[in-house]
């Protein structure tokens, strides 16, 4: 993940890069909703938390044009 910020003036733009190797988040998704379908697993994302996610990605988004770079 990379967040990238102005940073203090004329010092031009700060740069976060957080890195998490080994998991591939979208594969564990599949699986688990795979579980859920075949097994009837419970699922373990309610839809709340894809509605906030969701919501966060606008957000960001609608920041993202806010900032004139």
């Amino acid at each position: 993940m990379e967040l990238h910020l102005p940073g203090p003036k004329g010092q031009g733009i700060a740069v976060t890069v957080e890195r998490f190797p080994g998991v591939n988040r979208y594969v564990l998704q599949v699986e688990a909703f795979g579980r859920a379908i075949r097994e009837g697993a419970a699922w373990p994302v309610p839809l709340e938390f894809s509605r906030d996610t969701q919501e966060a990605v606008d957000t960001a988004f609608a920041m993202a044009e806010a900032v004139s770079i």
